[in-house]
Formats: C-alpha cells, structure tokens, sequence
C-alpha cells in the first residue's frame, strides 16, 4: 500500500538515508519530504509438522517505473524486516536485504537465527521502498521495487549437541567501519554464546553476533565463537579481522574533559583534546553507556535536569587504536522548591516572656497550647515588613515587662534522602536569632555565644537594618526523611525594644548522587576492660552509601554499618580502628580512631619498672632547670629500670644497670637525678596518677616541673640534702 506524508514537494529527497521502522507510529520512516512509501508484507505459515530453527530466504530484487519499465532508484532506501507478531517493537531488521546503492538490482539471501518458529505460527516479512511514487510522468520521478522468484527452505530445530551450519567470515575494512561476525547454530535450546579474540574471552560477548564499532587495528585479529547447551559445546572456525591502517598516529587525549557543577535548566558542556591521523571518532558515554548521537569532540546538553547528572567520559579513537578520556562527574542540581513558605505557613509561638529552658525546642515538645500565626510574625513600622505581617506580636507581657525573647515552633516534611537534599533558609529577623532542626542547632545570627536564656539580648539592634534577609544553609545531617521539627527564638537587643519581626522562608533543592563525605570522624577511646564503647561517623554526603570496619587495615566482619558497638572489651580489642564509606560515586576513608584497653586493676600503665631512664649521678647541684619538661638531657646517661647499687638481692624487679656510688672525683654521691617521658592515650581525662616506687633512702617527685610528692625528705631540697633516715634493705 502506498503512504503519503504531505511535507514537502521537494522531489528527490535532499538527505540520504535508509528507513526505519518507527515503533511508536506503527510505519516505516526516512526522509518525509512528500515521497511515497511502497510497503509489501509477505506471511508466511510453518506448515513443515516441526518447529523451524533458520529459514533461508532468497529473491530477485528490481527496479522499474510504474509503466514497468526498469529504472534507476534517484537514491537508495529498500530494508526488510521479520516480526512473529508484527506487533510493535517486535520487528527485527534483516541487514542482507538493504540496498546499498541505487542501482542495486543483486539478487538477496539471508538465514534468520529463528531459535523456535512453532508449528503452525506466522512469521511476517516486511520490505519497504521509502521513496517510491505511483506516478510515471516528470523527470525526478522514482521507480518502486519489484520482488521476484521469491524462495524458502527452512531448517528443522535440532535436538542434541550444538552443530554450527553457518561459520563466522573473515573480514578486511577501512576506518571508520563497523565490523560484524555472526554464528548460525542448530541444537537443543537454550543455545549460550561466547566470542573470543585471539583465544581470550570477550567479556559480554555472549550473542550469536559480535558487533565491533569503529574497528581498529588494535582489534585485529583472529575471533570465534563458542556455541553450547546442556548437551556440551562447539566451536567455531576462525575469522580474521583486517583493519587497513598505514602509517596512522594513535589518538592521545591533550586535554581531559572537566566536571560541572550546574543548576536545573543549564548547559551541560564537555569537551575532550586530542591528537592522532584523521579521520578520528568520537563515543560519549554516560555511567558507562553511550549517548545516542553523542559523536563529536564537544558534548551539548541544553536544559539539563537533576536525571543528567551522572560521570561522563569519552572514547575517542582512530584506526591505530582507541583511548578513553578521565571521568567527568556532572551534577545538576534540582530547582528550588518551597518547603516553609514566609506569608503563608502557621507557626506556633510563645510571647509570655518566661523562660523556656531547652525542652521547647526538642521534637516531642509539646506545644498544642501556644497561640498559632501565619508569618510573617511581627510588630513593625518597616515599610517592606509590614505589608506581609499577618501576625502581629507583642512587645510586652501580660505584666506589663519588655518581652526580649520570642520562642517559634513549626514542622516541616522531607520525602527524599536527606543526604540528597540541600535547605536553604531565607530569614527576616530583628534583633537576633537562634534556630534548631530537630533539637540541634542549625545556625544563630547576632547571638552571643552559649546558650541563650529569656534574658539574653541580641548583640546589636539588628545590624543589618530593617527589611534585608539573612541567609543560611541547613546541614543535612540534622534532617530526617518525614516530618522535621524547626524551632526558633528570637532576641530583642534590649528589653524596652519597640518592634520584634521573625519571618522564614525555607527552599528545598536536590542533589544528585555523588561521592560519600563524613563530617565527623570516629574519635579514640580509652576504656577499661570488660566495658563497652561505641565509634561512629557522621556523614555530609552519601547516597546509598556502604560501610566497612577495618581495625590495623583488616577487615571486621559484620562490621558494616556508620557505628560500630564493641562490648566486653578485653586487651584484643584495643588497636587502631577507621572507616570505608563507598558508594557508585566514589569511597572516603575516616581517621584513624586508637582504642586503649586498660586491664583488670583499672590502671594505665604509664611507665614500666624497666623504662628506658635518663640519669645524671655526677654529683654536683643542678639547681631547679633540670626538672621542667624542657630540659635538655641528651647528654646523661642512659638505661633501663631497675637502676641501683645494693647487695640486697629480693627486689622483685631485676636490676638492669648498677649505678655509680662515687663520681668521677672518688666524691661519695649524695643525690641522683632521673627523668623520663610518657604520654596519656587519647580521650584520657581526670586521670589520677600513682606510683610504686623502689628507692634508698628518699625521693622527690616531679612531673612537668612541679612537685608532685616526696618521700623521706625535708625543706629545700640540694645536691647535698640527705634524706630523713636511712633503710635498711
């Protein structure tokens, strides 16, 4: 039947190209430009008594004028196709059937792969001349096609081992070229493809035909295919592949695409540098599939949606080979949308003038008593505020007194992870405010620091002026997805304030996915044995984000979420623990978090009997520099505990250095001097500090310069201060 689409009375066509079959109109399409569309549709029924695994059709293709009379076709546009149905998106292009140039009269053949044509069901075969006319009058008109000595032998479906009936052929092309292998293969269903190259497998090669776009001379070589089913498996002959490039450059990329950062409705613009023979090709993918019609060094995308965002890259090539650009990561964030709004949202709000403590600002506070007002909120003569106030407040209370603090409570939904999402706070405020999401604070403007009672005023009466917004951001981490609490307090800066305003406005706008991003980091702990403790992270960032525990760069298993619970701890757990956080975008590791386990006397060991000590028994009086941290003792001598000179052999530690009795002088020594380092772990605090001792006869004890206790000694102490008695050993 003949389909006219009236567009144009341009005859021919002004644009080459073949037709395609258009799923959602239900015809076939190329160049509407008022030319008739000649379709033919054979149908065929298997009336063999067994299923058909491959039909073979062959033909005479011709072309004549409407008289009969044979012609040239003024350009190219015969296809064919096959469907079981015919329904839509059903039909399947027969390549073998195109015609490839207007003068194309060649006879046709080609197998079709049918897997299983059932007894008694229809096949449908479908050709189309795009640019045939019925009219044989004028110069440019155009012959249709004539199909003739029409044939087809059908194969039976094997049963069995896979028997291969058409082999792979070899191949020699030119660059830009698409090369195509195919296997024909009868046996017991399912039939299961493997290509390989040069004997090594392709991963995802696993149809009956292998499609190489742009082939290069990187791709040459030698391919096949195994076919198998439960039966067993065969393999076919091999098919060289020939790609004729001499004297070609390889492609280098000189300049690697670069992210963007964009908002709904902008420009996506990437584009990749590089070098190499002519004429080269151009493929860009986004997360790993390529762009339809993305094939140039510049990828477009005008009004880009947040659906955009992804990691693009490009693949460039020619026929000396391919290279494949760094990846851009391209985030387009969603338009705004108003999640409070500044006149027409209902707050609840507390103008006693008491003071609330901080439970008015927790979650399940509750507030059901407070009065209820649209916003703007306010009391004010500001020629811009005073048109949206909708509730006027008081300045003073039922007492008569100046009100500094008025107290605001409303709720707000978040439906979308909150990790994705950034909140915007557009706020009008006289004098000096404090606002909290869910309890926390989130931001506070001209307030002192600490926390604010009914009494604390505002640092300055409104610096800004009346009528100018104050922005701020959200954090993130403070929302959950449903229903958010926001509570505010406002502060006059004096009590005989004359005008009070609070007004807030509240923008929503996602993100797209990106890469994890922690905005606490675990911190380290000392604990003792047999407790508990908890590490965990807080993140800024992270959409679906995975978790995983690693303690001295291994591995816990379980250990997959942001918290990590340790209980009944012993000396195995202490170590160095951090944090993977990854998700499709990207991985960011924590810092490192030291756990300190002290054992079964709840004490820290902080220096060992056998500690490695500085000691100087010269004899003389070194005064009182020698005890601050400072000092610099990197010329005594030095040696491990226990130090001493006894002929007393029941000390419970072994003696690792003998000490001296006379200096160099043959002078009896009265007084010896020690120092050591230690260091308290992390997260130590209110440490009591005490020591065992082994000394003969008495000690004074320092720590960072200052004394700390002493044993058997009196008044100043000198180089020539004898202890108070002497011990027996």
């Amino acid at each position: 039947m003949n389909l006219p689409l009236p567009t144009s009375s341009n005859i021919p066509p002004t644009v080459d190209g073949y037709a395609r079959w258009n799923s959602s109109g239900h015809y076939l399409q190329t160049r509407p430009q008022t030319n008739w569309y000649t379709l033919l549709m054979a149908t065929l029924r298997n009336d063999t008594g067994s299923n058909i695994a491959f039909i073979t059709l062959r033909y005479d293709l011709a072309t004549v004028m409407g008289n009969g009379i044979n012609a040239t076709e003024e350009i190219p546009g015969h296809r064919g196709y096959y469907s079981f149905t015919g329904a839509t998106g059903t039909w399947i292009r027969v390549p073998q059937f195109d015609s490839p140039t207007a003068t194309d009269t060649s006879p046709k053949v080609a197998t079709l792969n049918l897997g299983v044509w059932p007894q008694n069901a229809f096949l449908y075969l479908l050709w189309a001349d795009v640019n045939a006319i019925a009219a044989t009058a004028g110069a440019n008109q155009e012959g249709g096609y004539t199909i003739d000595n029409f044939q087809a032998a059908a194969s039976p479906a094997q049963s069995g081992f896979p028997s291969i009936v058409s082999q792979p052929t070899a191949q020699t092309l030119g660059y830009p070229n698409q090369a195509a292998f195919s296997v024909e293969a009868l046996g017991s269903m399912p039939l299961f493809y493997q290509w390989f190259k040069d004997g090594a497998l392709l991963n995802g090669a696993t149809n009956s035909t292998l499609t190489i776009h742009n082939a290069n001379a990187t791709q040459q070589g030698s391919y096949a295919v195994s076919v198998s089913n439960s039966f067993g498996a065969v393999l076919s002959s091999n098919a060289p592949l020939t790609v004729e490039c001499v004297g070609a450059t390889s492609v280098v990329i000189t300049n690697q695409p670069s992210g963007q950062s964009l908002n709904s409705g902008g420009t996506i613009a990437l584009t990749v540098g590089v070098s190499g023979s002519s004429p080269l090709t151009f493929q860009w993918h986004r997360d790993g599939l390529p762009i339809v019609g993305a094939n140039s060094s510049n990828y477009v995308k005008a009004i880009a949606q947040a659906a955009d965002s992804g990691f693009y890259s490009v693949i460039a090539g020619n026929c000396a080979g391919a290279m494949t650009s760094s990846v851009a990561f391209i985030q387009v964030i969603g338009a705004p949308y108003g999640l409070v709004g500044l006149t027409n949202h209902f707050w609840r709000y507390n103008q006693s003038g008491t003071n609330l403590g901080t439970a008015w600002k927790e979650v399940d506070y509750d507030d059901p008593s407070w009065p209820s007002g649209r916003g703007i909120l306010a009391r004010e003569d500001n020629a811009f505020i005073t048109p949206l106030t909708n509730t006027v407040l008081s300045v003073t209370n039922a007492a008569g007194a100046g009100i500094v603090t008025h107290y605001f409570r409303t709720t707000f939904v978040v439906t979308n992870d909150p990790s994705l999402v950034s909140l915007m706070a557009s706020n009008y405020i006289d004098d000096g405010a404090v606002v909290y999401v869910n309890g926390l604070e989130a931001f506070r403007y001209n307030m002192p620091a600490g926390d604010p009672s009914n009494t604390t005023t505002a640092l300055a009466a409104n610096p800004l002026g009346e009528g100018v917004p104050i922005v701020s951001n959200i954090p993130p981490n403070l929302t959950v997805r449903g229903t958010n609490v926001l509570a505010v307090e406002v502060h006059q800066n004096t009590s005989l304030s004359t005008d009070v305003v609070f007004g807030l406005a509240l923008l929503g706008r996602d993100l797209p996915p990106g890469p994890p991003a922690i905005a606490v980091h675990p911190a380290s702990r000392t604990v003792f044995e047999g407790q508990g403790l908890t590490l965990s992270v807080t993140l800024a960032a992270g959409h679906d984000s995975r978790f995983q525990w690693l303690k001295e760069g291994v591995a816990l298993l379980s250990a997959t979420n942001s918290t990590l619970l340790l209980t009944n701890v012993s000396f195995l757990e202490a170590g160095r623990y951090l944090l993977t956080v990854s998700n499709a975008y990207g991985m960011v590791t924590s810092s490192v978090a030291t756990v300190n386990v002290i054992g079964g006397e709840a004490k820290l060991r902080l220096v060992e009997f056998t500690n490695a000590w500085r000691f100087n028994q010269s004899g003389p009086n070194l005064g009182t520099a020698w005890r601050a941290p400072a000092y610099d003792d990197a010329s005594w001598e030095s040696g491990p505990g226990v130090l001493l000179n006894s002929q007393y052999d029941g000390f419970p530690e072994p003696t690792n250095r003998v000490l001296s009795l006379t200096n160099s002088s043959g002078t009896v020594v009265t007084t010896y001097y020690f120092r050591v380092h230690f260091a308290l772990p992390p997260g130590i605090s209110n440490v009591v500090l005490s020591a065992s001792n082994l000394l003969d006869d008495g000690a004074v004890f320092y720590v960072n310069g200052f004394e700390a206790t002493r044993l058997r000694m009196n008044g100043v102490v000198t180089a020539t201060t004898f202890a108070g008695f002497a011990l027996t050993d």
